[in-house]
């Protein structure tokens, strides 16, 4: 590796390093405010029920997944999410819905 070709593995690893600083900012941002609200902190523990009964339900049929799918979908109708289940499906599966809808 010739001396130009390090410096331009520097500078990349110097905007590396920036982006993830930034990155870790606006992550810190957005816990700070989602944590006043209840349909977020909602999302995030029902992701997390979500992945680990997916990864410990061994039936062909999923079942205890899909009723944890129901159960997290029901709670967060009650706070106000407006989605179809198929979204928040989506949601828990991906975390990158088509659409959430609140109001």
């Amino acid at each position: 590796m010739n001396l130009e070709a390090q410096r331009r593995f520097v500078r990349w690893c110097e905007k590396i390093a920036a982006a993830l600083t930034q990155l870790a900012s606006e992550m810190k941002t957005e816990l700070e405010t989602d944590a006043d609200d209840p349909l977020a902190l909602h999302i995030r523990d029902a992701r997390a029920r979500y992945r680990s009964t997916a990864a410990s339900d061994n039936h062909k049929g999923q079942k205890q997944t899909t009723q944890e799918l129901n159960r997290s979908f029901m709670a967060a109708r009650r706070l106000h999410f407006l989605g179809s289940f198929e979204s928040w499906a989506l949601l828990m599966r991906s975390g990158h819905p088509s659409e959430i809808v609140v109001r």
